[in-house]
């Protein structure tokens, strides 16, 4: 698997990209009360990791409010609570773009959820045997995510 979970491997732009996914949840951890995060969500275009600059209340409205809902990853300050370092930001990356690489249609803003959240497995092996699936799938490997 090209890079996934290891920094040392990865682009520099993927690099700097995870960073800013990590500075900001890490900010937001620190500024906003446990209460707060228990139930906001964030929006992260997969391009460049740049956050849109708004918390909110669910994940149907980090959905609705994007310009184009496939360009983003959706993340939940509750699935972490106390920050997130940056390699597990360049995990998550990786992940959600593997996943639309491979025909996968998380978001959906008239669902009332804001439609299907996909969980990471936690053992790094499902991990890497669901990321291979996933590359096998597409055939394409990781794409520019450039809309």
């Amino acid at each position: 698997m090209p890079g996934i979970g290891s920094l040392l491997t990865a682009k520099t732009e993927d690099i700097d990209a995870a960073k800013r996914i990590s500075d900001t949840v890490n900010d937001l951890c620190l500024r906003l009360s446990w209460e707060e995060r228990q139930k906001s969500w964030l929006a992260f275009r997969l391009s460049d990791g740049m956050w849109d600059g708004n918390v909110y209340d669910s994940r149907r409205a980090a959905v609705t409010h994007q310009s184009n809902e496939f360009y983003c990853m959706y993340l939940s300050l509750q699935e972490s609570m106390s920050g997130m370092d940056t390699n597990a930001a360049y995990v998550v990356l990786m992940y959600y773009r593997m996943a639309y690489d491979a025909g996968f249609r998380l978001p959906d803003p008239d669902h009332r959820t804001g439609g299907k959240h996909m969980l990471m497995p936690l053992p790094k092996e499902d991990i890497v045997n669901q990321l291979g699936q996933m590359l096998n799938a597409s055939a394409k490997g990781i794409k520019g995510y450039n809309g």
